[in-house]
């Protein structure tokens, strides 16, 4: 009761906290932000006014004018590459937009490629020749490459020392093509020479971060965001950065929990609406998944992200014609585009699958051998509801028994799922008549460092002999690592009969990802086993592997010695998994 009540009032406080703090940034509109951005920057306060026009471009992403005020905070910050960005963004939606050119114009004087320039101002002085400030930088260009001409006319004239702070936009401009050619490496060493120049340049400090990230250098990414954000706090770009590392690492309540902070604080952002839809879609709940992108959509009927990302919540959802049709207007928006073309090529996603499986068993002491086949036929009701029946043929003996059953799993998000079971042999020799069994599992921990997620689950069963009954318990937890690669379960098991006897013993087991095609198992039991209506101490050591040979059909194998007190068993199990 006391830890309920003490996460009750905490929740109460954050929620309140983060309610202040969603008004106060919401109470700034952008013509505030924009006004305030250019006041500070005509007093040459050009960080405040980089991170004041940066929140206003947040908010409206499709402003030219917020867009040519930050080119022009960029420029004087120094950080021409970041203001050519700018102004280029600015041109793409107002292409006779003036200042924009003009500006475009300082950068490629500051960058002393003068001809470009030159004929930019060319243009601009014929449009406009009432504009001193055009004038002005027109002259300053053609002087400029006038006394460029004057020294390469001088003979055994020593080069020139070039500053060192002009160093950092050509770093900038390496890396970004370094990156371009796939050279993520090479690129994040030119970032860092870049930071060493200018320590505390916010678009060097992002771009660090998004290279760290793109090779899985999660922490050191996460570094350099905060970094960017102690540079400019509130940024929207370091803290959606912050949102897909934890997406990426299946921190999923981390991201929703940032993702609802930042909607509240940019809630026209399209790049904040397209995270928040990603996580729902990876939630499971497809419904809101598909309303956030129709709502992107519905304001920028091309935003090929969206369009995609209407598919896959189409797709999963078992609409395929509703998929195909998002998918070909990409396509059309995005002519070329191997991911999108890749998804149109892709057969619908099975719903069906069967699984066949059998097993044969030596047994010492002169007692023969044991066989057990099953076949389970599965289909995918709904996205997280599959039903599925099966059939068991066993023999021991000499004798033959048939267990038919019926199962449901259902999962709902990423923190829960559930199962259901029943199965019954009415003329059974030695398998249970009737059998009842469910469970739960619970992700009870968020990824913490290199471990994580947490799962707690627990299942029960009964089951019901000629001679007797017996109950199972099995609660267990199921830690996974390296990225989710690995998986450590920990059971224990405690079964009890009408009677009064009891059993209890453990379970422990790994599942590897070997590769993306391959699997593996193994683990160890010392736990009971009910045989002919009886509790039994088994040891149990077992192991197997499963190769998906293609996207329809999947092959396992594994083995298992056992030992009891009456022999020893070794058994060996073959299966394959077909999907339609």
């Amino acid at each position: 009761m006391t830890h309920r009540l003490l996460r009750s009032c905490a929740a109460v406080i954050l929620f309140g906290v983060a309610a202040v703090i969603a008004g106060a940034a919401q109470g700034q509109s952008v013509s505030q932000l924009y006004r305030e951005g250019v006041e500070a920057r005509q007093a040459r306060d050009f960080s405040k006014a980089v991170a004041l026009l940066q929140q206003a471009r947040a908010l409206d992403p499709e402003n030219a004018d917020v867009l040519v005020q930050l080119g022009f905070a960029q420029l004087g910050r120094g950080d021409p590459i970041a203001a050519h960005h700018a102004f280029s963004d600015a041109l793409e939606l107002a292409p006779d937009y003036l200042d924009a050119n003009y500006g475009i114009a300082l950068v490629r004087f500051r960058q002393r490629r003068f001809a470009e320039a030159r004929a930019i101002m060319q243009r601009l002085t014929e449009a406009a020749p009432e504009r001193r400030d055009f004038a002005a930088l027109f002259g300053g260009i053609k002087k400029a490459m006038a006394n460029a001409r004057a020294v390469r006319s001088k003979p055994n004239r020593p080069p020139a020392v070039k500053p060192r702070v002009a160093a950092l936009p050509d770093r900038m401009e390496q890396a970004r093509r370094q990156k371009e050619d796939g050279d993520l490496a090479g690129a994040e060493a030119t970032y860092r020479r870049a930071l060493a120049l200018a320590p505390e340049n916010f678009d060097v400090l992002y771009a660090l971060g998004l290279v760290s990230a793109q090779q899985q250098k999660y922490e050191d990414a996460r570094h350099f965001y905060h970094a960017a954000l102690a540079v400019v706090p509130g940024s929207i770009a370091p803290r959606l950065g912050l949102v897909r590392l934890a997406i990426w690492q299946n921190d999923l309540a981390a991201a929703r929990e940032q993702i609802d902070q930042l909607k509240a604080d940019a809630p026209d952002n399209v790049e904040v609406a397209l995270v928040e839809a990603r996580i729902a879609f990876l939630e499971g709940d497809l419904v809101r998944a598909e309303a956030g992108y129709a709502a992107i959509l519905a304001r920028w009927p091309k935003n090929v992200p969206a369009l995609v990302g209407l598919g896959d919540a189409r797709r999963q959802r078992q609409d395929e014609d509703g998929a195909r049709e998002a998918y070909g207007r990409a396509l059309a928006a995005a002519p070329g585009s191997q991911a999108i073309q890749h998804r149109l090529v892709q057969p619908a996603p099975r719903r069906w699958q069967i699984r066949l499986n059998t097993e044969g068993s030596n047994l010492t002491n002169g007692r023969g051998s044991w066989t057990d086949s099953v076949t389970t036929l599965s289909w995918q009701w709904a996205p997280e509801t599959t039903v599925s029946v099966r059939s068991r043929l066993a023999t021991r003996y000499g004798r033959t028994d048939v267990e038919p059953g019926i199962r449901v799993d259902h999962r709902h998000g990423q923190y829960l799922s559930a199962f259901a079971e029943t199965s019954g042999t009415p003329d059974a020799d030695f398998l249970p008549r009737f059998k009842l069994g469910g469970g739960v599992g619970i992700r009870v921990a968020k990824p913490f460092g290199p471990l994580g997620p947490l799962y707690l689950h627990a299942e029960v069963a009964f089951e019901h002999y000629g001679n007797s009954n017996i109950w199972t318990a099995k609660p267990g937890l199921q830690l996974y690592g390296l990225d989710q690669r690995l998986a450590v379960s920990m059971r224990w098991i405690r079964s009890e009969d009408d009677r009064g006897a009891t059993s209890d013993g453990y379970l422990l087991r790994a599942d590897a990802v070997v590769t993306d095609r391959l699997r593996g198992f193994a683990g160890y039991a010392d736990a009971p086993e009910i045989s002919l209506g009886r509790l039994e101490e088994v040891q149990t050591v077992f192991g197997g592997v499963a190769a998906e040979i293609s996207q329809d059909l999947t092959v396992q194998a594994s083995f298992a010695h056992e030992q009891r007190r009456a022999f020893n068993r070794d058994s060996v199990g073959v299966g394959l998994t077909i999907r339609f």
